[in-house]
């Protein structure tokens, strides 16, 4: 049976290199590799359950999106080269266990300090982790291997995204591609923080590929931009940017879309990003912080929320937003840890976000 409501490719046929499981958002420890996560009983219990129309709760963050009106992987997981997956299709995925989609971690190799990340994606914020807890920031896992990676069996592989860092800053990823290129791959996607314009060694590869996708990692404009992707200057990203645009006319097949993450920091400057996704001609989707703590958007107060929510109602394209924020809890634990970070951030960096956030100064302290 394969109950489309429910069944996720991406449990079948998905790893993500750097969480080491079938998607990063699964609520299931690390796995050796695809093959050892296939025999693992939670596992086998997880596709059965999605395949009969049972929302396992190892994919709980998938249903919050799709409750909250948010396209999630899974959804996505069940197109076919831009066609709904067919029955036929969703059945032969359940039959025969074969790799397909991957998630290529490229190296935490990064060149900003974003203030929604940390030093497990970025080496541009270690020296300010240890600053700030006192002690040396040890890795938890062992650094992104891709020899291990080019071990799988990758004949079957038809889709590939590339994560860092920065994936345009280390190109040892280019490897994988090549491997993969025989297969009649259909999806190439990279996320990048849209600082490093993209190299001929990158581009030349787009024509294994049917489509290819860049996915700007963008959260604001501006100076506010400047100061949540911190090191980052948006005028020289928006120049790249406008070069990726013009990438367009020569690979017919490659697009460029936003996924903004959605925090305490940028929520009161949508109206300006959309405005310029929009002129630009770039879809946008959002996700929303959740860690670190201090910039969920549960720092917010529900006359606070209420009023960020009479702003956003006139902002088109936000209604996925509107409903994430209707059902908050206030946090005052949070919202103690955004003052500390704040103050943190203004210490260490210099930037006040006084400054360079403004309306949110106005909003958290005024109220």
């Amino acid at each position: 049976m394969s109950e489309q409501s429910t069944y996720c490719s991406l449990a079948t046929s998905g790893w993500d290199d750097r969480s080491k499981k079938m998607c990063c958002y699964a609520e299931l420890p690390k796995f050796k590799n695809f093959s050892t996560m296939h025999q693992d009983q939670r596992v086998q219990n997880l596709i059965q359950d999605l395949s009969n129309g049972i929302k396992n709760s190892i994919c709980n963050t998938c249903w919050q999106l799709e409750k909250n009106g948010i396209k999630s992987m899974r959804q996505q997981s069940l197109q076919n080269e831009g066609r709904p997956k067919t029955k036929e299709v969703i059945e032969k995925e359940l039959k025969q266990i074969k790799l397909k989609y991957i998630v290529v971690d490229s190296g935490t190799q990064c060149n900003f300090a974003c203030r929604t990340c940390g030093p497990y994606a970025s080496t541009g914020h270690t020296k300010e982790w240890e600053e700030k807890n006192g002690k040396k920031w040890v890795w938890i896992t062992q650094p992104t291997n891709l020899d291990n990676l080019s071990k799988e069996d990758l004949s079957f592989v038809k889709n590939i995204e590339v994560l860092g860092g920065e994936p345009f800053i280390n190109l040892e990823h280019l490897k994988i591609l090549d491997k993969i290129k025989n297969n009649s791959p259909y999806w190439l996607t990279y996320t990048t923080n849209g600082s490093v314009k993209l190299q001929k060694e990158i581009y030349n590869k787009f024509s294994y590929f049917k489509a290819v996708n860049i996915c700007l990692s963008i959260d604001a404009v501006g100076k506010p931009f400047n100061y949540i992707r911190t090191l980052g200057n948006w005028d020289k990203v928006k120049n790249n940017i406008d070069s990726l645009l013009d990438l367009k006319k020569e690979f017919k097949h490659l697009s460029v879309n936003c996924h903004i993450t959605v925090s305490a920091l940028n929520i009161l400057y949508l109206d300006t990003l959309i405005d310029y996704l929009n002129d630009k001609k770039i879809n946008f989707d959002f996700t929303f912080c959740k860690n670190p703590a201090e910039y969920d958007l549960i720092i917010f107060s529900a006359n606070e929320i209420s009023r960020i929510s009479e702003i956003l109602k006139n902002v088109q394209g936000c209604e996925p937003v509107l409903s994430y924020v209707k059902q908050l809890k206030y946090d005052q634990n949070a919202r103690n840890d955004f003052f500390k970070a704040v103050d943190f951030t203004l210490k260490y960096r210099n930037l006040d976000y006084k400054e360079y956030l403004p309306k949110l100064s106005e909003l958290i302290i005024g109220s």
